[in-house]
């Protein structure tokens, strides 16, 4: 299972605090976070219009979170953790030079039939690309990204490990052309996701998947292939 361990480190105590909280009170801070910063950006959310929401007290914000980007950052994570368990995660190791690219293809599906679903972390993670445009987002935004990047190399090296992913580029620049690829399928899907049904939003993923399936199969590594 992919891990989500270290994308919001240094928060010590408050993280400790946030996390022993009643679940039903955790859920109803993140939902509000969450709706804030899809609707109003992170430049423009209002940590007043998110307790108001949540209905806290200024001082249990800041006995929980140490700013604003530290309550982006934990309802990002935890957006993604619930992502991730609900579309069944990403066992790295276990995959199989048979199975690689078919659990990269079912992972895609699984994400695009959540995205018809009205939960807080289903609709922030599609506004996801648009935050990360934002340049006052940059540092709340890094963690995240830099996790993303942890995970493609992964990925990656254990496809050169089956003899799947080619070898005639740096790893370093197959990981940079992999997230190019996703961040740009990531916009567009955010734009036109409501445009397709369940069958249309299924070919897309799979076309798009195997784009990036083109792209890195060692099947296709050199010219003389």
């Amino acid at each position: 299972m992919v891990e989500l361990s270290g994308i919001n480190k240094g928060r010590g105590v408050a993280r400790n605090r946030f996390e022993n909280l009643d679940v039903e009170r955790r859920e109803e801070i993140l939902a509000a976070g969450a709706q804030e910063f899809m609707v109003r950006g992170y430049a423009g959310a209002s940590l007043n219009r998110i307790i108001e929401a949540a209905d806290i007290s200024k001082g249990q914000l800041y006995y929980y979170f140490n700013d604003k980007e530290d309550l982006f950052v934990t309802t990002v994570e935890e957006a993604m953790r619930r992502l991730l368990e609900a579309v069944g995660g990403l066992s790295i190791d276990d995959l199989t030079a048979s199975t690689y690219w078919d659990a990269l293809r079912e992972l895609g599906r699984q994400s695009a039939a959540l995205r018809s679903g009205d939960c807080w972390y289903v609709r922030l993670a599609l506004s996801f690309p648009r935050l990360r445009e934002e340049r006052e987002a940059a540092a709340a935004v890094r963690p995240a990204l830099e996790w993303a990047r942890r995970l493609t190399e992964r990925f990656l090296a254990r496809g050169q490990e089956l003899g799947t992913v080619r070898r005639d580029l740096p790893m370093s620049l197959l990981v940079e052309l992999t997230l190019a690829v996703d961040e740009a399928g990531d916009r567009w899907f955010m734009d036109h996701h409501h445009e397709y049904d369940e069958d249309g939003m299924r070919k897309l993923i799979d076309a798009r998947v195997d784009l990036t399936r083109d792209m890195l199969d060692a099947a296709h590594e050199g010219w003389d292939r």
